[in-house]
């Protein structure tokens, strides 16, 4: 194979590599956009999930509180059957007791609840930050190898104009040329 014809074949090899480069450059980064998405959403269910467990912390304070009014009605009713008034002293002070114990309980659950759903959202903050850390990554890492593809392609795109020059000197001249100051033959 001559010398033209080689650097004609390097060219094309050169200009097709960066060709696919620039393929896998566009593909990364239009990866990094549906990365992106997956890790928003994982985020936002993140913060549906915190949501949920401040609304079943306060619907579970709703029904103790339905409950410890059904319970005092039965405790007042049982006291009045057996002769006690609901207003003496014992039932009442049975009755400010367990309502304090409930209202301090209720407290901690609702407490629980925020401190859980706090954690949930700082998650989601976290895998939000990743996400666009990542994405940004992705997008100037797929455009330095995007430029890099473009240098191949120029480079291929010089060495096969430099093999096309020279296969169009080699016709000119012949297919070999002798350089008469040092004798030495070169084929085109």
């Amino acid at each position: 194979m001559e010398y033209s014809q080689l650097l004609q074949l390097a060219g094309k090899q050169y200009m097709f590599s960066a060709g696919s480069n620039l393929a896998s450059s566009f593909a990364q980064i239009a990866g990094s956009a549906l990365n992106y998405s997956a890790l928003k959403t994982d985020a936002y269910q993140l913060e549906v999930q915190a949501g949920d467990v401040e609304l079943q912390a306060k619907q579970r304070a709703n029904a103790l509180r339905e409950q410890f009014i059904s319970a005092v009605g039965s405790y007042q009713w049982g006291a009045a059957r057996r002769g006690i008034s609901v207003q003496s002293g014992s039932v009442r002070s049975d009755v400010e007791q367990s309502a304090m114990n409930l209202g301090k309980d209720i407290q901690m659950s609702a407490e629980n609840a925020s401190m859980q759903a706090q954690a949930l959202r700082t998650q989601a903050k976290i895998m939000k930050d990743r996400a666009k850390a990542q994405q940004f990554n992705t997008i100037m890492s797929g455009i330095s190898s995007a430029a890099s593809a473009v240098g191949s392609f120029a480079a291929g795109y010089d060495l096969y104009g430099q093999g096309k020059m020279s296969q169009a000197l080699g016709d000119k001249l012949g297919k070999t040329w002798t350089n008469p100051h040092t004798g030495t033959s070169y084929s085109f």
